[in-house]
């Protein structure tokens, strides 16, 4: 059975049990980061492309706060299914990681998640402990005899509008109008 047709047969059994459906990448809870740590979601993206040994997707992220951060990546199935969480517990400030949906010889460096299959048309969200990130991501079609790009595409991210919880002691946006009092 392939993943997409386990991926809709779980969401139907699920409806018909009362159980509620979430819809993937738009709707799922940002996931645990490690450590009991959830996260916020800082970019949405699609499409992604895995082909073992010829098609990748990197995505490459820099910690722009002051202060260490938890990272995760999901990628989700053409389904919207959860194909797979990569995750980092710390990343310190102004440093990269790559992320790759396989293991390239020109990305040493770069974790890739264990057992992916492939995937023709998928999403991907990238989580931390804040929304001081800054992502950029790419399709790389692999030559099979150099072993490097033969070609790349640039892939659009979406940056989600994500909420930190202000410090207790921040002051009130003195722009900001008090709502209304309702009329009696």
């Amino acid at each position: 059975m392939s993943a997409k047709t386990r991926g809709v047969l779980i969401v139907v059994w699920g409806m018909a049990l009362g159980f509620p459906v979430f819809a993937g990448i738009l709707d799922a809870p940002p996931p645990d980061l490690g450590s009991g740590t959830t996260g916020i979601v800082v970019y949405r993206m699609g499409p992604v492309h895995f082909d073992p040994g010829h098609v990748d997707t990197v995505i490459r992220c820099t910690n722009l706060s002051e202060a260490p951060i938890a990272v995760g990546v999901e990628i989700f199935g053409e389904a919207g299914e959860l194909e797979g969480l990569w995750r980092r517990e710390s990343l310190a400030p102004q440093q990269v990681f790559v992320f790759a949906t396989g293991p390239a010889p020109n990305l040493p460096d770069a974790s890739v998640p264990v057992d992916l299959e492939p995937i023709e048309h998928g999403k991907a969200r990238v989580s931390a402990t804040t929304s001081r990130l800054v992502c950029d991501a790419q399709h790389v079609v692999w030559d099979g005899r150099s072993g490097g790009p033969a070609k790349t595409s640039v892939l659009e991210l979406v940056k989600k509008v994500a909420r930190e919880t202000p410090p207790a002691s921040a002051a009130p946006n003195p722009r900001r109008r008090a709502p209304a009092a309702p009329e009696r």
